[in-house]
């Protein structure tokens, strides 16, 4: 199974400004929101399963590898986050892409 190539942003990674600086180009976004979990902060943004939660955001679309490895070395994975598979719902129905989960060391 290959992959995708999308990422779901619902913190900082939801300005295209911040995109495009970190990642030197612009990426194509769709609206999505994540059910069941809810955006909270600590030092930084993170989800956490809520029954009923809704997380609105966008998925990044086309991501390379070499975007990839930009957006998990700005995210500190693996200490703060780390990059999980899940699904999205869009205007399209549902999407299966990346989002970074919160670790312990970011949580507490």
């Amino acid at each position: 199974m290959i992959s995708p190539r999308r990422l779901f942003a619902y913190g900082t990674l939801i300005d295209a400004a911040t995109r495009a600086e970190l990642l030197g180009h612009r990426v194509d976004v769709v609206e999505a929101r994540l059910i069941g979990y809810e955006r909270r902060r600590s030092r930084y943004h993170y989800l956490a399963k809520k029954a009923g939660a809704v997380t609105d955001g966008v998925i990044l679309m086309g991501l390379t590898a070499d975007d990839f490895g930009i957006l998990d070395a700005y995210e500190e994975v693996p200490h703060l986050y780390t990059r999980e598979l899940i699904e999205t719902e869009t205007s399209d129905g549902l999407v299966r892409c990346w989002v970074y989960m919160g670790t312990v060391a970011l949580i507490s």
